[in-house]
């Protein structure tokens, strides 16, 4: 019975044992299985799409807010200073980013909600002074939100989206270039892309390199909805940073002596290098000098932009943006439809950008977005047979100015290292000379932890030596005793020795004579 306990005993411990090693082993794989759940998770949520909500709206006046729903750039809601919007989500859902498309560029409000914890947030929006805004809230499960408006406005859309991305038609727009590849110059709205649309399609949308459109003419004073028109194109064909307007009204001109006497040229010329030494772009893009079809706005454009790239390296030259943004030698610069050095794009091929879309298709989708224009005769088209191909043909470009040489093929980027490209290398010079830098101090390291190693040696064995020669006072008496004693010891033997012998002779001596006398 006691060796059966004994055993049982023994089993239970081997058990336990077991159970200890088996949490050991399992524990930290489960917790980062969970881990890995949590972490998926958060990946998830940042990466699927949001869905738009059939979220309420309400005033703080009263007014209605059916203008802010019909889908119209024509119709708007006026909003008095400091007027509220009170946007609230379906029952059980919550908000995770509002769309906002003003009818004009709106000042600054703000955004406010409670938090899961019960605080009140405030975020301040419109500063970017985006036509078309989208605006996240971070926080989850924010139910409803209000909107304040300290300056008033004039609201034309508000769509109210759940957590995650936008939709891909959903507008995010960037900031505009700190630094451009590409530095596109349009006289108007859709000239963008009937006849440089090849080159954004390309390198923006295609490429995803950093393209910055800038417009000649603005239509805040005339016809607002080629505004929204503008962002409209551009989006569908890939760009992504904001374009800029200069403060000139869209006016006809047939000839470039009639466009510089409805326009200032100089004052055009003077905004024209200072966005060049603004953007500090590697490449320009520009109309024809012949204005495609002649029109004297688009000759107007082509002038200015040439003299801008040309004498952007003078600080005489516009002082005042040199001072501001330093000068600027644009490497490349290209006009539509410029017989020199011609370069066509090629704009048949599906980019995996668009779905497969090629780039004229995906031109002939963004024009249709300039649907005030669609009354007119204008189309796109790449196709060199075109009857009107020297007029519109959106592939043909020359190169008119370059200081990296000429082009050895048909791409625009030839002898260009793009901004994005520039990072890279100068990511991995950094991390090069981080490496080098590295090596270069753990071998320091172990160089002096070398020297301190013999260095600690040499000062042992001099250590020892200095021992060996200065002996203590006590061990040196106590030697020279020995040494004493051992001496004595010889010389008292030695005398003994001596007396031996000497006895031992005289002993001798005496029996020899004793014998002789016995015989005789």
């Amino acid at each position: 019975m006691r060796k059966f306990k004994e055993t049982g005993r023994a089993g239970m411990l081997q058990a336990l044992a077991l159970c200890i090693i088996l949490s050991c082993l399992f524990l930290p794989i489960a917790a980062r299985a969970a881990e890995e759940e949590e972490e998926g998770s958060t990946q998830e949520a940042e990466t699927k799409t949001a869905v738009q909500l059939d979220a309420g709206y309400a005033l703080s006046s009263g007014n209605g807010t059916g203008y802010l729903k019909d889908v119209s750039y024509y119709s708007s809601v006026k909003l008095a200073e400091g007027e509220t919007l009170t946007v609230t989500a379906p029952e059980g859902q919550s908000i995770g980013g509002l769309y906002l498309q003003w009818y004009r560029i709106p000042q600054e409000w703000t955004l406010r909600y409670t938090d899961g914890g019960g605080n009140v947030q405030e975020m301040s929006c419109g500063r970017n002074g985006f036509l078309h805004d989208y605006v996240y809230i971070e926080e989850g499960g924010i139910g409803s939100c209000e909107l304040v408006f300290p300056s008033g406005g004039n609201l034309c859309e508000i769509k109210t989206f759940s957590e995650g991305q936008p939709p891909a038609d959903i507008q995010v727009w960037k900031p505009a270039c700190e630094a451009a590849d590409f530095l596109v110059f349009s006289t108007h709205a859709d000239d963008e892309v009937l006849f440089l649309g090849g080159v954004l399609t390309t390198y923006a949308g295609g490429q995803g390199l950093a393209c910055q459109v800038v417009y000649m003419t603005n239509y805040w004073d005339g016809q607002i909805v080629r505004e929204h028109e503008k962002l409209d194109g551009l989006w569908t064909m890939g760009v992504r940073n904001y374009p800029v307007n200069a403060p000139f009204d869209d006016i006809y001109a047939g000839s470039l002596e009639e466009a510089e006497r409805v326009y200032d040229r100089k004052a055009i010329t003077e905004f024209f290098v200072a966005q060049v030494r603004r953007f500090r772009p590697q490449v320009v893009i520009s109309q024809d000098f012949n204005g495609e079809y002649g029109h004297g706005g688009h000759k107007l454009l082509a002038v200015c932009v040439q003299d801008s790239v040309e004498h952007g390296m003078e600080e005489d030259f516009y002082p005042q943006s040199a001072e501001e943004y330093g000068l600027w030698d644009t490497p490349k610069t290209y006009y539509h439809l410029y017989k020199e050095n011609p370069l066509t794009l090629d704009l048949r091929q599906p980019l995996e950008a668009f779905g497969g879309e090629t780039a004229v298709e995906t031109m002939k989708l963004a024009y249709k977005k300039h649907e005030s224009q669609q009354r007119w005769w204008f189309y796109v088209s790449d196709d060199p047979n075109d009857p009107k191909a020297s007029q519109i043909n959106c592939a043909e470009f020359g190169l008119y100015r370059s200081n990296v040489g000429a082009d050895s093929g048909n791409d625009m980027l030839d002898n260009i290292t793009t901004y994005e490209e520039q990072a890279r290398l100068e990511a991995e010079r950094l991390a090069e000379e981080a490496r080098l830098a590295e090596e270069a101090r753990l071998a320091e390291e172990a160089r002096l932890a070398e020297e301190a190693r013999l260095e600690e040696e040499r000062r042992a064995a001099k250590a020892r030596a200095k021992e060996a020669e200065e002996e203590l006072p006590e061990e040196k008496e106590a030697r020279e005793k020995e040494i004493d004693y051992v001496a004595l010891f010889i010389g008292s033997g030695l005398v003994a020795l001596s007396a031996g012998a000497i006895v031992a002779y005289a002993t001798d001596g005496k029996g020899a004579r004793k014998g002789k006398k016995r015989r005789k």
